[in-house]
């Protein structure tokens, strides 16, 4: 009745079930009601040991390929969900021309989400958006590279979507137009969800950052006139010392006279 190495299943209730293969020497129980794996001689005898005793026509039959291909779906299902889940970041030492750009914009999303505690990086829309701009950097890299800001200007530059042209360079095959047009219509959607967050947060940095230069470079030149100053004083008091001993042994040879 049924083919060797056939799985059979009941179902008793659902996402309840019981499972047995055929083999040479009869059914072998994988999951039953003790749980415990056993060969017995017939269908019949394993379906005797489940609840209710059910008929042979309330078994599901599969054959292992059938069983086969059930798992290696599932596990492609599971990669394909697990990568939906993973943020395509460009690997430092396999990241093709197209994508400095794209990991430069990841690291201020890290960034911010670290320093802020503000959990962008399990946002799936901020996800799915970043890994869309990430596909078409990568499929347009025949045509186009890209570069970053230096990092004095990490937070001052290349983020704002007017900023693109300076980071996206054709490759001789497409206008810059062009591209601009397709990495803009990839990247808006993530900048509009970054205009919340990350965007004034690398404002606010780069205010900050700019306020301790002014800061720094300030105290530099006050520090450069105060050494000046104390430099010619040393060198009035050096030079006037023999002039105030003068003065001061008139003053005294005066004194004498007045008081004589």
């Amino acid at each position: 009745m049924f083919q060797l190495n056939s799985i059979v299943r009941y179902y008793p209730s659902e996402g309840v079930h019981y499972t047995a293969k055929i083999i040479h020497e009869g059914v072998l129980q994988i999951k039953g009601p003790s749980g415990d794996r056993c060969i017995y001689p017939s269908v019949e005898e394993w379906l005797k040991v489940l609840p209710g005793s059910p008929d042979v026509s309330m078994l599901r039959v599969t054959s292992e390929q059938d069983e086969a291909d059930k798992r290696r779906i599932q596990r492609e299902q599971k990669m394909t969900e697990k990568k939906k889940m993973t943020w395509h970041i460009p690997a430092l030492r396999t990241m093709i021309r197209s994508l400095p750009w794209a990991r430069h914009i990841y690291t201020l999303i890290h960034e911010h989400h670290n320093t802020c505690n503000s959990g962008l990086l399990q946002r799936e829309d901020i996800r799915d958006a970043y890994n869309h701009l990430v596909d078409v950097l990568t499929e347009h890299a025949q045509q186009l590279r890209t570069c970053i800001p230096l990092k004095s200007s990490r937070y001052e530059k290349g983020i704002q979507i007017s900023e693109l042209k300076y980071y996206i360079i054709p490759i001789h095959t497409m206008s810059n137009d062009e591209l601009l047009s397709i990495v803009t219509s990839a990247y808006r959607p993530l900048y509009n969800l970054l205009c919340d967050n990350v965007v004034p947060y690398m404002e606010r940095i780069a205010k900050e950052q700019q306020k301790k230069l002014e800061i720094s470079s300030l105290q530099w030149y006050r520090n450069k006139f105060i050494k000046k100053i104390m430099k010619l004083t040393a060198r009035y008091e050096r030079d006037t010392a023999p002039l105030r001993q003068e003065m001061e042994y008139y003053q005294n040879r005066l004194n004498q006279i007045e008081s004589q």
